[in-house]
């Protein structure tokens, strides 16, 4: 099965064929948050490159979904609404920026999926496996900690609050690569690139 067991989901970001800091923050958090639940890391960029691709795996993403003729949100939105038919995430984390705002609710929605914004904690509930959504609230100094009571928990974090992973040039992860345009009825794997297998170090 395509990206199997990867039921923790980012959405990440870059600019000018650099992956962007938001990104490794979101890997970090993303990372310890999938080892609590033994889970796989998945990422999704748009109209990313190799290069970008294998520093998301050494940052640690299990694979890494490259969307090739992106149009706009909606047709990512359609494209991730297929892709969850395949493996439904439990957590799907973007971040809190202009791209992250605008994409999340339009997710939501379509994922049916609970919605905290602006995170600035995450963690796995020991009792219940259920993620654990700290977020400001509107009244200075007082946070609000949410459980989601959908079955995807969705949450964007604030940039600078989560520290990413240490570099690993050893990890293994696979990029797969899908046309968003192309994804208005039927989900179809367009090539996987290729594999990145374990090395030893030297």
């Amino acid at each position: 099965m395509l990206f199997e067991n990867a039921r923790v989901w980012v959405f990440g970001e870059h600019s000018n064929g650099v992956l962007s800091a938001i990104s490794y923050q979101l890997l970090g958090i993303a990372s310890k948050l999938a080892k609590k639940i033994k889970s796989k890391v998945l990422i999704v960029l748009i109209e990313s490159n190799e290069t970008i691709n294998q520093e998301c795996i050494s940052y640690g993403a299990d694979y890494v979904i490259n969307v090739s003729s992106y149009t706009s949100i909606e047709s990512l939105v359609e494209l991730v609404d297929k892709m969850h038919s395949i493996e439904e995430p439990d957590i799907v984390i973007c971040g809190s920026t202009e791209w992250g705002i605008n994409l999340a609710p339009r997710l939501a929605i379509k994922l049916c999926a609970g919605l905290s914004a602006h995170c600035i904690d995450l963690e796995i509930c020991s009792e219940t496996g259920r993620l654990l959504q700290t977020r400001p609230t509107s009244i200075n100094n007082l946070f609000a900690t949410i459980i989601s009571s959908s079955k995807i928990q969705m949450v964007t974090i604030k940039p600078n609050i989560f520290s990413p992973n240490n570099i690993n040039n050893y990890k293994k992860g696979q990029v797969i690569e899908y046309q968003a345009s192309k994804l208005k009825s039927d989900l179809t794997l367009q090539k996987i690139i290729h594999c990145i297998e374990e090395k030893d170090p030297d």
